[in-house]
């Protein structure tokens, strides 16, 4: 199984202890996943910004920085693609 779960996360927001509690209570299980699963935890923006998706003669492709962690998945309804 595989998936993609972002964060937003703005440093004004964690103004508060309460706040930065609630943030470190979300990191503890990434860390360990992280630690112990090979979960991949990338910030957002840095390298994600300088890669592209290229159509080409035999489908989809990544290219730039990073492209060689990157995957191209897609998902249906019913079995059915939507374009």
């Amino acid at each position: 199984m595989h998936g993609l779960i972002s964060f937003i996360v703005h440093p004004d927001y964690l103004d508060h202890p309460d706040a930065v509690r609630a943030y470190e209570t979300l990191l503890r299980p990434l860390a360990d996943l992280r630690a112990n699963r090979g979960l991949w935890i990338r910030s957002a923006g840095r390298v994600r910004h300088a890669m592209r998706l290229e159509g080409t003669a035999d489908g989809w492709r990544i290219s730039g920085e990073g492209a060689d962690r990157a995957r191209i998945a897609y998902a249906s309804l019913d079995g059915v693609y939507k374009f």
